[in-house]
């Protein structure tokens, strides 16, 4: 069985703005804030720039703060979360 992620949406729009994301997240290492993307936003209005938003850890869900935490643990860096509809996915880019 092939379980390969194909026409995700979340994925796609990772893939999109990957370049963009990984940029920003170098610039934003001196501020020790996660970058925060509310698909909500951009689904509205297609803006990128306004679905951004800059939070510390403790603005997160607790199961978002532990898997953020598990990653800077391991040493991961251009770690993003993804906010839409109420869940809060964390990614690396």
């Amino acid at each position: 069985m092939n379980t390969t992620l194909v026409s995700n949406l979340y994925l796609d729009f990772m893939k999109e703005y990957k370049s963009r994301l990984v940029q920003i997240c170098t610039q934003n290492k001196i501020h020790n804030s996660i970058i925060l993307l509310d698909f909500d936003v951009f689904s509205e209005n297609g803006d990128f720039e306004k679905s951004l938003y800059f939070c510390t850890k403790c603005k997160f869900p607790e199961y978002a703060r532990n898997k953020i935490e598990e990653f800077q643990i391991s040493g991961k860096q251009n770690i993003v979360a993804l906010k839409h509809i109420g869940l809060c996915l964390i990614a690396i880019v």
